[in-house]
């Protein structure tokens, strides 16, 4: 209804915060513009998304608008900044081989809310098996299946330490696993692949240097959840 779309554009506004200042940064006057305007914005696009999924021929598949409210914001917003836009610090992290595999498992997780850093991955993952155990294996193994496969596809330690390489496949594994779908060996199993499709996504999309923020896991979980839609075995939640 009207209050859960109104709820629902909160996180999105939120996320749209932070992206303006990963893009822009925090120093000049229109990065707070920006960033409000953009909160506002996802109000409507959420709306939209919403219409789109309830209102058409795809009412059948029940697909969730997820975060696509944010990334339709952030995008529009982002392209539109361009000349504005300023580069990312340097990161401290360590880019030897063995570390950055350790550390991509928790920065896979901090970076869906843009930030790069273990600490903050260790807590969000902490809060996710402390509010759900299921949720934390799930976000776990995205973020595990999603780094190997970065690793195979040759991607840079440092981009690996950094949780740029595989950040969408931790929220494609909580959505397909427990969230989506029911829980089932069925959905767990239904979900590795998915995973690796969404990091083989977010690596192409991020090595052409496309904006990405959670666009392979959107696009990703969409396309699995019309699949899943003609299989007995996977229940929607």
């Amino acid at each position: 209804d009207g209050f859960d779309l109104f709820a629902a554009a909160f996180p999105a506004g939120t996320l749209v915060g932070a992206a303006v200042f990963a893009a822009v940064g925090g120093d000049a006057w229109y990065s707070y513009v920006l960033a409000f305007a953009g909160g506002i914005a996802s109000g409507p696009v959420t709306w939209l998304v919403n219409a789109l999924f309830t209102k058409t021929p795809l009412k059948k598949f029940d697909l969730p608008y997820t975060t696509a409210p944010f990334c339709i914001t952030a995008t529009i917003i982002a392209l539109s900044t361009l000349q504005l836009a300023v580069k990312a610090p340097a990161s401290d992290l360590p880019d030897e081989p063995a570390i950055a595999f350790l550390l991509s498992l928790l920065t896979n997780v901090s970076q869906v809310v843009l930030v790069d850093s273990p600490i903050a991955g260790a807590l969000i993952l902490l809060g996710l098996f402390i509010a759900n155990w299921k949720v934390g294996i799930a976000a776990l193994m995205g973020s595990v299946v999603g780094s190997v496969t970065a690793i195979i596809m040759g991607e840079s330690w440092s981009t690996l330490a950094n949780g740029l390489a595989n950040y969408s496949g931790v929220l494609t594994a909580i959505a397909l696993a427990v969230t989506f779908l029911k829980s089932s060996t069925a959905s767990w199993l239904y979900a590795l692949p998915w995973i690796v499709i969404t990091a083989v996504v977010q690596l192409l999309m991020h090595r052409e240097g496309v904006i990405t923020y959670t666009w392979p896991y959107i696009l990703t979980t969409w396309v699995a959840l019309v699949f899943a839609y003609f299989f007995a075995g996977l229940k929607r939640s």
